[in-house]
């Protein structure tokens, strides 16, 4: 059983690194801190509900972002700055 839990936690942590990559590759922002939200990524495929702070130059900033999955990757993103 603890086995099971354990594959599970290193799933959301790698879609969290895959969502922090894209973050850094497609706008420069470094990541802060990330709460996952929700998790509806299955075989790959999916949407991951996040909140989080990025940094981008000297600013930071909160946002709520949704990673969308497709064999694995991160293919788009939807997102809405938090105050």
């Amino acid at each position: 059983m603890l086995e099971c839990e354990v594959v599970a936690l290193s799933s959301v942590d790698e879609l969290a690194k895959a969502a922090q990559k894209f973050l850094k590759d497609t706008w420069n922002e470094d990541t802060v801190s990330m709460k996952i939200i929700e998790n509806e990524v299955i075989n790959g495929n999916g949407k991951l509900h996040t909140d989080c702070v990025v940094k981008l130059g000297g600013s930071t900033s909160k946002w709520h972002k949704v990673f969308t999955f497709e064999n694995g990757k991160v293919v788009d993103e939807d997102y809405h700055l938090l105050s």
